[in-house]
């Protein structure tokens, strides 16, 4: 174990600067481990050391959480529901592009980064949109300022604290919301997955209010 200058994170810097030290790094760990110190983002203000819990947003554990983290790492993929809402998707009067991402937002295999990286692909599980939490199924679509307010803004309010399950959430509400409210979080769930991958990918960087109004826009074309 290495235990550095001083058993501190910083002890791994380049001396004077807010950067790795590559060599060291690379001297006093495996490859693996070694790779994912040196992806890591160094804070560039300076904040004191603190333990915290990677998988929630403010660093503490909650039995909720655990049981999040159990739940994507034992069940994930094989968890899919039976229940009457599966051939309601291909009903909705949405386009087909937003069925297609809906039917993969309930067989739970939306490519969100926490899944991609615990499958092997080396990328940051650091959500792009809020860069404090784990990209997660339930962070990502309902978790952090901009989620909440893409539901504020059109008009629907859930109790996001007793969701423990984004896909089994969205399969309840395709059994029993009424079409009206069901299309809004088809259309609400698919924008925040659009303008998440246009903020990664171009760069774009929207209001919730902006990024609500140009997805349901789709609707009327």
């Amino acid at each position: 174990m290495y235990e550095g200058r001083d058993g501190k994170v910083a002890s791994l810097f380049m001396p004077g600067e807010k950067k790795w030290n590559t060599t060291l790094v690379r001297q006093n760990f495996v490859q693996e481990d070694a790779d994912a110190i040196l992806e890591t983002r160094i804070p560039q203000r300076d904040v004191a050391d603190q333990v915290v819990w990677v998988h929630s947003s403010n660093g503490a554990y909650t039995a909720k959480r655990a049981y999040h983290f159990w739940y994507e790492s034992n069940i994930g993929l094989h968890a899919t529901p039976s229940c009457v809402g599966w051939k309601r998707i291909w009903h909705l009067n949405i386009p087909h592009k937003i069925k297609v991402f809906v039917w993969r937002y309930c067989r739970n295999v939306v490519p969100v980064r926490w899944r991609l990286n615990s499958r092997g692909i080396r990328i940051p599980i650091t959500c792009p949109m809020c860069e404090t939490d784990v990209e997660h199924m339930i962070h990502l679509f309902y978790d952090y300022s901009f989620a909440t307010e893409c539901w504020n803004h059109v008009g629907l309010t859930y109790d996001w604290s007793q969701v423990e399950c984004a896909h089994g959430w969205l399969l309840q509400k395709l059994t029993d919301a009424k079409a009206e409210e069901l299309l809004k979080i088809c259309m609400v769930l698919w924008g925040i997955w659009y303008w998440k991958n246009k903020k990664v990918w171009d760069g774009k960087v929207v209001t919730a209010a902006f990024a609500m109004d140009s997805s349901f826009q789709i609707l009327a074309q």
